[in-house]
């Protein structure tokens, strides 16, 4: 939080964005910023603020999660392995299509959903969405922070009217919607994704302005993660330019190299309270990476959900949709990708970083930190090779 342009605890690793404050704020106080990294972060009028510290009580990412109670009194939730069992979801999903599987049943009870889309403009936002094509939108990884300042008084509204709403996001931003609610409905449903790590706003509409730039082309799509082309492991992605008329395709890992390097993150992900096997969802989902280990049968390159069942909610949930799907129940601690585990600590050299990207662009930060751009293609053309070697030898 920040007064007059001064930071309240002097730490912005202790705010992930969320806006929740803003929403809940009696005078209307507060307002968001975005500070030179991209990041936006809630600053007080004085003259409005009347000093309720309602904004500081109800933060959310000050949550103790260890006071979780899980099903049936247990300390850990319900794991599973989900596999949709309609192939072409499967393949429009990120992973393994849980999330097309229960934000159907939402949508089939009169129901709305909220999530991630990539704008026209390749902007992120939360969406509000009442049919299929308008949750098909949010299907798939965005590599972005999504702004969801605008939903929170629609979820309110569709909460008090009595609709089923399920609201899908980072576990800091479900943890945000139940806080600025205000009480708890029974017509609220949950789904926090295991996140790595938010990217700034600003890098990625200064790659997409770049690439523009470099093809002489406006940028009219994004995968993020190419799974059709290349298969559910990898992470390609692939950017879509209209030129002259015609399509134009781009593959890609510049980006995605440089979130991996973990400069680009919001700083509170260094320290985030959901990096462990707590969370505020109803229900848990994330890619799952330890597929192999955890029930090697059921790998598939079309992708595997994991899935934790963390409350009696989301139980009903999920028992409302095993019809639609594939499943397993695993051994949790077979599961443990890092984001279960621990936030990934913040680089030592992220402050020169930030120094380098002032003075040196996007161009010159993907030079410097990300690397050769034949070692790139070198490595795209391998994902490619081998996905298509799994292809054909599973024809055989």
């Amino acid at each position: 939080m920040i007064v007059d342009n001064k930071t309240l605890d002097g730490n912005k690793k202790a705010c992930c964005g969320c806006a929740a404050c803003k929403y809940i704020c009696p005078t209307n106080a507060i307002s968001m910023q975005v500070d030179s990294e991209g990041f936006s972060y809630p600053v007080v009028d004085s003259s409005k603020c009347v000093g309720c510290n309602k904004c500081i009580r109800q933060c959310s990412f000050k949550a103790d999660m260890q006071t979780l109670k899980y099903i049936n009194g247990s300390n850990s939730p319900i794991c599973y392995a989900v596999m949709h069992k309609s192939p072409d979801v499967r393949w429009n999903s990120r992973s393994g299509g849980i999330f097309t599987a229960l934000s159907d049943y939402v949508l089939q009870n009169q129901g709305v959903v909220y999530g991630a889309i990539t704008t026209s403009e390749l902007n992120v936002i939360h969406f509000r969405a009442d049919n299929e094509e308008g949750r098909n939108l949010m299907r798939g990884s965005k590599y972005v922070q999504s702004d969801i300042a605008e939903c929170y008084s629609l979820i309110q509204n569709d909460l008090d009217c009595g609709k089923l709403v399920l609201f899908t996001g980072t576990s800091c931003q479900v943890a945000a919607v139940k806080t600025a609610m205000g009480k708890d409905y029974p017509n609220l449903y949950t789904l926090d994704i295991v996140c790595h790590g938010v990217p700034s706003p600003k890098v990625w509409k200064d790659y997409i302005a770049y690439i523009q730039k470099r093809y002489n082309a406006k940028c009219v799509e994004v995968d993020f993660r190419n799974k059709k082309k290349y298969g559910w492991p990898a992470h390609i992605e692939t950017l879509k330019l209209r030129q002259r008329g015609r399509i134009k395709t781009v593959n890609s890992r510049f980006y995605s190299e440089l979130y991996y390097t973990h400069l680009i993150l919001r700083p509170c992900c260094s320290e985030c309270p959901y990096k462990s096997i707590n969370h505020p969802g109803d229900i848990t989902i994330a890619d799952y990476w330890g597929i192999k280990k955890a029930a090697p049968e059921l790998f598939d390159w079309g992708g595997v959900s994991l899935v934790l069942v963390n409350s009696e909610g989301g139980k009903k949930m999920f028992d409302c949709v095993k019809t639609e799907i594939n499943f397993k129940e695993t051994k949790l601690a077979l599961s443990m990708q890092p984001p279960l585990q621990s936030s990934f600590p913040m680089p030592d050299n992220r402050v020169q970083f930030w120094k380098d990207y002032e003075v040196l662009g996007i161009e010159g930060i993907l030079i410097k930190y990300v690397g050769n751009k034949k070692d790139v293609d070198g490595s795209i053309f391998k994902q490619r090779l081998l996905f298509i070697l799994h292809r054909i030898l599973r024809k055989w």
